[in-house]
């Protein structure tokens, strides 16, 4: 069977520069500007270990507050149970960690649902630069395509490419490492696909699945190059021009007896003074470079990637002033909460589809509603808190009731509602 890929070796060709460009920013392996092989080195190696790389810490601030706790639907303990046990003894929670992060780092982010060699299914990652999918006119993935270069034996270079359907899988084998514009797949290599899905799933850093390579990097990069520049000059500055210079104009120079110039300044370090009696020689200085004035530029456009990204400043620079109470923290990180739950829905549609399938493929039905659990990303302002449930313990809500709230067990609420009515 021959099958038109044509789309999909155009659409991996076209965004994997771009997602070559997120990963090296991400990393701290950016493009420098400076000559001289030195100078470019100890540029990269400060990138990388200090707060100019603002990319790593933007799009992990992000990542480590997306964080899936578990998959629940109402009222079916037989069905949760099943979920908690996957969940657990596939370490789904930690495998997600790592697909949002990429997700968020590239844009994009691809799971694969397929049988283990139990035959059970279990969740694979999938790498966004040899995998792609395409959507109909509804937005669903109707075929994916997936690459795996490798060597064989002699060294030589090999390629397999997997096509997915929701009624077939199949792959062809062939030399090069390359995306092949059509696949001709034999029988041998084609077998049913018994989930009734395209078995590859898309996770995307945007509001339609339609858009690619929206990484969180998009607008920081621009921000970040500026930063470097500065971080260049200021480095330059500190070197040549941050102490004060002086020059002389007039002087005579002098030769040795093989009629090389004299250098006056030889000598001239501490406990040496020159000394010219030619009346005219001159002495000036250049006042030094205030390196003050490439801080406040640096502090602006942190300031800009503080807006561009909705993360407050303290929390990836230093330099930022940290809120000193709980509601100002809360409402300095607003924008960033809402931000990720935005994210967390969009992410959770899609994770929701993910284990349905598992759960129908294990035989499970007329379930309802899926629910991807999230921790809660919000900032607790435990003073505020606990002062609500004091005002409601004193309106007459039950003690029991009121500390639940905060997150108390059964036990517990025991124990504390017992310290309430003693007075404790």
């Amino acid at each position: 069977m021959k099958i038109n890929t044509t789309w999909a070796n155009a659409q991996i060709t076209q965004y994997q520069d771009e997602y070559a460009l997120f990963n090296n920013y991400y990393k701290g392996e950016h493009q420098v500007y400076l000559n001289g092989i030195k100078t470019y080195k100890h540029l990269k190696d400060l990138l990388k270990g200090t707060k100019s790389n603002v990319c790593q810490s933007i799009v992990d601030i992000v990542a480590n507050r997306i964080i899936l706790s578990g998959i629940h639907t109402p009222e079916n303990d037989e069905i949760n149970e099943f979920l908690t046990n996957y969940f657990h003894t596939n370490r789904v929670g930690s495998f997600f960690s790592q697909i949002i992060r990429d997700c968020l780092i590239f844009g994009d982010a691809y799971v694969s649902l397929w049988f283990d060699k139990d035959n059970k299914l279990k969740l694979y990652s999938k790498n966004p630069f040899n995998t792609t999918v395409f959507y109909d006119e509804n937005d669903e993935i109707s075929m994916a395509v997936s690459v795996k270069f490798y060597k064989d034996l002699k060294n030589n270079p090999r390629s397999r490419m997997y096509v997915y359907t929701k009624d077939f899988i199949g792959f062809e084998d062939y030399e090069g490492h390359s995306i092949k514009g059509e696949v001709e797949i034999s029988e041998n290599n084609m077998f049913t696909n018994p989930l009734g899905c395209v078995p590859i799933f898309h996770l995307y850093n945007s509001n339609k699945p339609t858009d690619f390579a929206e990484s969180e990097l998009v607008n920081v990069i621009p921000l970040q190059r500026h930063l470097n520049s500065l971080h260049q000059l200021r480095a330059v500055a500190s070197e040549s021009s941050a102490f004060k210079q002086r020059y002389l104009l007039g002087y005579t120079p002098q030769y040795d007896s093989n009629g090389n110039m004299v250098n006056p300044f030889s000598e001239n370090e501490v406990g040496h003074i020159f000394i010219s009696t030619d009346e005219n020689v001159t002495v000036g200085e250049w006042d030094a470079t205030p390196l003050s004035n490439f801080t406040d530029v640096i502090d602006s456009i942190h300031r800009e990637i503080s807006i561009v990204t909705r993360i407050p400043q303290f929390l990836y620079n230093l330099g930022g002033n940290i809120p000193t109470s709980g509601l100002a923290l809360k409402i300095a990180e607003q924008p960033l909460v809402n931000k990720i739950k935005s994210k967390q829905v969009i992410l959770g549609d899609i994770i929701e589809d993910i284990f349905d399938i598992i759960l129908k493929y294990n035989g499970y039905s007329n379930y309802g509603q899926l629910d991807a659990v999230w921790e809660d990303t919000s900032v607790v302002d435990e003073y505020a808190e606990t002062q609500t449930v004091s005002n409601k313990i004193a309106l007459g809500v039950k003690p029991e009731i009121a500390l639940k709230e905060l997150g108390y067990d059964v036990e517990q609420t025991t124990i504390e509602e017992d310290g309430f009515k003693s007075g404790f």
